[in-house]
């Protein structure tokens, strides 16, 4: 996305002043040929839910702990059966023991 794409959340939300600057450096770049992209930014709970879930479905990617909410590994299951349950500690995880 641009700083220009005003109908996405994760660019309008921007700070004003901070949008402000990004469109002004973003036609900086255009005039000396470089090409300007937002790789990031806000969007709401629900957008992030949703990539979570594309993550989940898409790569086999996972929680693993619920005090650990980091804590993301390759589950390959979860592309076809969802994610596991969840240990609620490290310790729980009897994978390191086996």
């Amino acid at each position: 996305m641009t700083a220009f794409d005003d109908e996405i959340p994760a660019v309008t939300t921007f700070d004003r002043e901070l949008l402000s600057a990004l469109c002004r450096h973003a036609t900086n770049a255009a005039e000396d040929g470089a090409e300007f992209y937002v790789d990031s930014g806000r969007h709401s709970l629900e957008c992030e839910k949703q990539l979570v879930r594309d993550a989940f479905s898409m790569y086999g990617l996972g929680p693993i702990c619920r005090n650990e909410l980091w804590h993301y590994e390759l589950r390959t299951h979860a592309i076809d059966r969802g994610c596991p349950r969840m240990y609620a500690e490290p310790t729980q995880d009897p994978r390191p023991r086996q």
